[in-house]
């Protein structure tokens, strides 16, 4: 029989660990909920704050750069036979509603359709990086963090156990480790009448959970910092676009975006 004490502190390390990956890379333990996150006071961002952002613009500004730049210099995606669908699609939005742009159209392959915006969500999600990582340092963030929840790196190369790491080193390894896998044309086709591998939705799958919480940190940990810099409508964009792609297509469990659900429901049922 274990001590009182002992037991108490398996108890709590088994509480810490809130989700183990199951998809083709085995991840586990990436994942940690805190009852506190030591974080740069400046960054630290209320409910009420984060759920009043959401609403500050964002169905179509900063979008446009993402199209007519990014997309268009993009090889792989400006060959396939969607780019001109998926251009003219995500034109109309300007102004629109991003929410029937993500929507199958009639006669289109799913798995085409899947490739195409995940390019242009990845480059959405690349373009507010850039733009905003460099409030994000070793010293604000010491750790990849999301309120209360903290991520650790893990990958089949250098990390190859679940590894603390600073925000700005992870969220760097997380866009190099997404753009290997699209730019891969075994994983992501990208020609007419290609085939796609049998694990093709698991690992898209895995693709936006992970891209998450590059959106969950900067909203948590630097919205304050966006919002000053009056770039908080082109973050909404690409999080509104990701969380309604995700959401028509059910490529991220609810529970994997615990830290933003009060937003993304909010975003849902708007």
């Amino acid at each position: 029989v274990q001590p009182p004490k002992e037991q108490q502190k398996q108890a709590s390390q088994q509480a810490q660990t809130t989700h183990t990956d199951s998809t083709h890379t085995h991840q586990s333990n990436e994942v940690i909920s805190r009852e506190s996150v030591v974080t740069n006071q400046q960054t630290v961002i209320s409910p009420e704050d984060l759920n009043m952002s959401i609403h500050e613009g964002g169905d179509a500004v900063g979008l446009t750069l993402v199209i007519d730049s990014k997309l268009e210099q993009n090889k792989q995606i400006s060959k396939t036979k969607l780019y001109s669908t998926l251009k003219a699609t995500m034109m109309n939005t300007i102004g629109g509603d991003l929410r029937n742009a993500v929507r199958l159209p009639d006669g289109q392959n799913l798995n085409d359709w899947i490739v195409a915006n995940t390019m242009c969500v990845v480059l959405s999600a690349e373009t507010c990086w850039g733009r905003f990582k460099h409030f994000c340092t070793d010293p604000s963030c010491p750790c990849m963090t999301a309120g209360a929840t903290e991520y650790h790196w893990k990958d089949e190369d250098k990390y190859l156990k679940p590894t603390a790491l600073p925000a700005h080193r992870y969220c760097q390894l997380l866009l190099e480790w997404i753009n290997n896998q699209v730019e891969n044309p075994n994983l992501f086709p990208v020609e007419e009448n290609s085939e796609y591998p049998d694990n093709f939705i698991a690992i898209v799958k895995n693709i936006y959970k992970r891209l998450f919480r590059l959106y969950a940190h900067l909203y948590h940990s630097h919205l304050q910092q966006i919002r000053e810099s009056n770039a908080t409508a082109q973050l909404n964009t690409s999080f509104k676009h990701f969380v309604y792609f995700v959401s028509e297509f059910n490529l991220v469990d609810d529970s994997d975006m615990a830290p933003m659900m009060k937003q993304i429901n909010a975003i849902r049922h708007k």
